[in-house]
Formats: C-alpha cells, structure tokens, sequence
C-alpha cells in the first residue's frame, strides 16, 4: 500500500504520492484535504462553516 506523505510544518504544506507533487486545482479542496489530514473526520455542517462561512446554511450545506 502506498502512502499519502503530507508536509504541514512547511510554506507552503505541501502533499507527495510515489514521490511526485499532488497539486489541486481548487484551494477549497486542498483546505478539506488538510483540515482532513489533521482532523480526521468532521461533520458537514463542521466543513459548510469553515468553507463556506459567509453563505446561508442551505447553500453552504
């Protein structure tokens, strides 16, 4: 099984899979990765807040 390698106490974290660069397309998706990565599980209302805290409930969620 490989492994995911996260580096967080870097800057900017980054994230390697079979030593090569993972890169997302969207900062919102990397923030979840990393929240995840650190977390371990969280609820949705949990991640509507954090993602998207400016917004009602019913469109975040």
């Amino acid at each position: 099984m490989e492994l995911i390698q996260v580096h967080m106490l870097q800057t900017p974290p980054s994230i390697e899979y079979k030593g090569k660069p993972i890169v997302f397309s969207l900062k919102k998706a990397e923030a979840l990765f990393y929240y995840m990565a650190v977390e371990k599980n969280a609820t949705r209302t949990t991640l509507a807040s954090l993602l998207w805290g400016g917004q009602p409930d019913e469109a975040a969620r």
